[in-house]
């Protein structure tokens, strides 16, 4: 019996002890990623002067710093209905997040004529993960590109990176609309590590029990 009970009280200890997997998934449809959780979206603005550094909340948009990144309005490019922000000399765009967010979105595409493919960096506090996505020219009239990202278990996403060279080779000129910043929705009724070792440990003594009355009631019709 007491082995057993040790055995019970062990399993909920292995449970908590198992390190989370790590994994980031891209969720490139925004009514699925939406469904995730609430997120605040920021949008850029298409009136800043070119800089080094820029803020979106918890999100901060740099490049090296030989380099600028420029903004441009609507008017600017094409007729695109959103301000974006662009590397001015075509190199890749870092986004460091600060906080504690799972999910991550962001809209983009491509400044110049033509379409790419994006290879984008996602970095967290567990592993970096690398997704090409292609993007086509809103210079053109090509709608934006959207890409989520989401973090599972105990990950936080803590950079994301857009690279600047396709995988032909070719610049990306990517620019930036928005980014969104979130959490998933809490999720009820799913019991935490301490609830389930309580719970087994409970069915464990009920078993007990249940089994000295059996052997009780053996002894009685026995000796009875």
């Amino acid at each position: 019996m007491k082995k057993y009970m040790l055995t019970l009280l062990a399993a909920p200890l292995v449970l908590m002890a198992a390190p989370a997997k790590a994994v980031v998934v891209l969720v490139p449809d925004p009514g699925s990623f939406a469904a995730l959780g609430p997120s605040t979206n920021l949008s850029v603005d298409g009136n800043e002067g070119d800089q080094n550094n820029y803020a979106l909340g918890d999100a901060v948009f740099s490049v090296h710093p030989t380099q600028v990144m420029q903004f441009f309005t609507a008017g600017d490019i094409g007729g695109a209905s959103r301000a974006v922000l662009i590397n001015g000399f075509n190199g890749s765009i870092d986004v460091n997040i600060s906080g504690s967010y799972q999910l991550v979105s962001f809209l983009f595409g491509r400044f110049n004529p033509g379409s790419r493919n994006q290879p984008i960096s996602v970095v967290t506090n567990l592993a970096t993960y690398n997704f090409v996505l292609p993007m086509g020219s809103i210079f053109s009239g090509a709608p934006f590109t959207f890409a989520g990202f989401a973090a599972d278990g105990t990950e936080r996403i803590t950079r994301v990176t857009f690279a600047d060279n396709s995988p032909e080779g070719f610049s990306t000129n990517t620019a930036i609309a928005e980014v969104g910043l979130g959490n998933y929705a809490p999720v009820g009724g799913i019991p935490e590590p301490t609830v389930w070792a309580m719970m087994i440990l409970g069915f464990g003594l009920i078993g007990g029990a249940l089994r000295q009355h059996k052997a009780r009631q053996r002894v009685s019709v026995r000796f009875g």
